[in-house]
């Protein structure tokens, strides 16, 4: 059994993605310190890692419990 993301949530994703990376550079750019605009950008890019992984964990979750669900209702019918 194979999944794929809608439509919907593919542009939703997208739009997620676009207004962190857009909140992120906006908090870079500041002026400031050298080092202080390192920290921001590591930070940023920290941050994104970090919700990359709730998705991914989430989704893997969701998934395993989708594919339980199938399996539990449509288990005695034979495979094609």
């Amino acid at each position: 059994m194979r999944f794929v993301l809608s439509t919907r949530a593919r542009v939703l994703m997208a739009i997620f993605v676009l207004l962190y990376g857009a909140l992120a550079l906006e908090f870079v750019l500041r002026p400031g310190e050298t080092a202080e605009v390192a920290a921001k950008a590591a930070v940023a890019i920290g941050g994104l890692g970090v919700i990359g992984l709730i998705f991914f964990l989430g989704a893997r979750r969701q998934r395993a419990e989708l594919r339980a669900f199938m399996e539990r209702l449509f288990g005695d019918l034979s495979r094609i």
